[in-house]
């Protein structure tokens, strides 16, 4: 094999050792949430939640298999490109739609389809009504109150919901 062959070859392994290494280390949590000075109130929300010790960001944040890795890490190559070509801030990153698909909810939480109340929902996204959730954020009786005005009027904001009280407004 000529001198040119085994630098290209040595150069295309040396490219996939530094591919592999970045895709393991942007897939971490300390990449997702310090690595970025505007993503830090996340990762310090995130600490604060019952997620922080059963979940990584990748968990929530990519569609389950390869194909939403895949995904995940192509947004990663856009937000970066917008963040070496604009000035973004922490509110352009709090106006950006993030979202986490009920396939990557149901991933830890599948048999919460055998709760009623939640079969009652099953056509809605997860996040409609526990949105913020990974970030220590609760349910939101506001966000119930939309759909079911009679119940944000009747409870406190931080009151919890009976089964009985959803099952009385469907």
């Amino acid at each position: 094999m000529s001198k040119k062959w085994m630098i290209i070859i040595a150069i295309v392994i040396l490219l996939i050792i530094v591919n592999v290494a970045a895709l393991q280390y942007t897939s971490t949590n300390e990449f997702c949430t310090y690595a970025c000075h505007y993503m830090e109130p996340s990762g310090e929300s995130w600490e604060e939640s019952e997620h922080y010790n059963v979940t990584k960001c990748m968990d929530c944040h990519a569609e389950p298999g390869m194909i939403g890795y895949i995904q995940a890490k192509m947004d990663g190559v856009k937000e970066l490109y917008v963040h070496l070509t604009q000035d973004i801030t922490r509110e352009d990153i709090e106006a950006m739609e993030v979202h986490v698909s009920n396939e990557s909810c149901l991933q830890c939480h599948g048999n919460i389809m055998d709760d009623p109340n939640h079969q009652l929902h099953e056509r809605m996204d997860c996040g409609d009504c526990h949105l913020g959730i990974g970030h220590g954020e609760e349910v939101d009786v506001i966000e119930c109150g939309e759909c079911h005005p009679e119940m944000a009027n009747d409870h406190d904001i931080d009151e919890d919901l009976s089964d009985e009280d959803l099952e009385e407004e469907e």
